[in-house]
């Protein structure tokens, strides 16, 4: 790392490690099924003639105030998620079989300019008030989803609209994360992480680590957003402390032998949508948008690349797309719940062996065509690409073949989007921009990459 750790950082790992490894626990199997879910973007103003009665009421009563609504299907492709897509999402949780032991999620609950439609709708109320309505959604979308699900716990990221700002506003101890910690705690981590911990880093920068219970594996919730070019100026040094915690925290996860699985809502790498939109009649680019700034994204890479005995898994959002990317680790990308961006609605299940290595998944898509339709299985990774064996080798095997192979390239577009053309479809031109995204990630690698291709 550029600059030396702080001591009360190295403090705080120190203690994440040391609360339950005195003695080594018995290692049970490791959890068999896991589900991902991204980018929900649920808007509660998606029937406008139940503001007022949702602002009055309790979250305890806005189930029934929404079933009350005489919108009744899930919406469309290119809206945003609406009360019956949630509730097609949480009874397929519901209905998993078999159970799953952990659920990752990967940022994103509030719909996009939750603060603009608020105060559209209610011109005369004042920031307060869009704030109280932005954690009842908050609080509404999390008991939702942890009344399906039991005791399991969810292990989450922040996503660039969850916040109280516009897009990327969130700033380090910011408000809204010691307003939505007790929620995300006791909500979604299920009280299944020690507080002590948790706490003081989520509460200064969005981020923690988590030991999951029954087993060595530990979850790292890491807050990439502070690292997107988008995020506002003053981030810097709360940049250089997460990443400084996040080399102290791997480190010490292989001094206890802990395997650990990060989630992180943008991903490294190119912005593939807007940069396949700028190639030229020759399919070349000049300048490709980056989804991280260069140095720290350049800092993000190195620390997984010098724990990569360490990270055995890592999931992403925010594309919205089936996709993934190629970094020291396999990084999973999560299709979104939303069809905003016109895919279909999609979450993915994973199965894990004992050593909490990924070996295959299957993708649920949700047939927004037809209004009685639930979700369904849609493919499984294995047997729709031929490749056998973990995601860490298989994912980095389809990648040639994704060049070669006509049937793997055309099944890879076409479920780019979970079945649906999104609304930037991959065209012929535009595809080496998405061929070259999956493992080069920096800027110049990126450009002549697709310039070559």
């Amino acid at each position: 790392m550029s600059s030396p750790r702080p001591v009360v950082a190295l403090l705080i790992v120190a203690s994440i490690f040391t609360s339950c490894s005195s003695a080594p626990s018995p290692q049970p199997p490791q959890p068999q099924a896991v589900i991902a879910i991204s980018d929900v973007h649920f808007d509660p103003f998606y029937d406008r003639t139940l503001f007022a009665a949702l602002q009055a009421a309790p979250v305890t009563e806005w189930a029934g105030l929404f079933a009350g609504s005489t919108t009744t299907n899930p919406g469309t492709w290119g809206g945003p998620t609406n009360y019956p897509l949630l509730q097609s999402l949480t009874a397929a949780l519901r209905t998993q079989q078999p159970r799953p032991t952990m659920v990752v999620f990967g940022g994103d609950i509030l719909v996009q300019d939750f603060p603009s439609i608020f105060r559209l709708l209610a011109p005369k109320q004042d920031q307060a008030a869009m704030k109280a309505f932005a954690l009842k959604t908050v609080t509404f979308v999390v008991q939702q989803i942890r009344a399906s699900l039991g005791t399991t716990p969810v292990y989450f990221t922040l996503g660039n609209w969850d916040s109280y700002a516009d897009s990327f506003g969130l700033l380090p101890n910011d408000p809204f994360l010691a307003d939505t910690e007790g929620i995300f705690y006791d909500g979604f981590l299920a009280g299944a992480v020690d507080r002590v911990t948790f706490q003081p880093t989520y509460r200064a920068g969005g981020y923690y680590a988590a030991e999951v219970p029954g087993s060595n594996l530990v979850v790292v919730g890491l807050n990439t957003i502070f690292l997107a070019p988008q995020s506002p100026s003053g981030t810097a040094a709360a940049v250089t402390a997460e990443l400084n915690w996040l080399d102290a925290t791997l480190d010490a996860a292989r001094a206890s032998g802990r395997p650990v699985w990060i989630v992180m809502h943008v991903p490294p790498g190119g912005d593939l949508a807007t940069t396949g939109k700028d190639v030229d009649p020759q399919g070349h680019i000049t300048q490709p948008t980056m989804m991280l700034q260069a140095e720290p994204q350049d800092e993000l890479l190195a620390i997984l690349a010098a724990h990569r005995d360490v990270v055995t898994a890592a999931f992403t959002g925010h594309t919205h797309m089936d996709e993934y990317r190629l970094a020291a680790t396999a990084l999973q990308g999560l299709p979104g719940v939303t069809p905003l961006l016109g895919n279909s609605p999609a979450f993915k299940t994973f199965t894990v062996s004992p050593d909490t290595t990924l070996q295959d998944y299957v993708s649920w898509t949700l047939d927004l065509g037809n209004p009685a339709a639930a979700f369904q299985p849609s493919y499984t990774f294995s047997s729709a690409y031929g490749l056998a064996g973990p995601l860490a080798s298989s994912l980095p095997a389809l990648l040639p073949q994704l060049r070669s192979v006509p049937g793997a390239q055309a099944g890879y577009r076409q479920r780019y989007g979970s079945g649906h053309a999104p609304s930037t479809p991959i065209t012929d031109l535009d595809w080496p921009v998405y061929w070259c995204g999956i493992a080069l990630l920096g800027q110049a690698g990126l450009t002549g990459c697709v310039n070559q291709y």
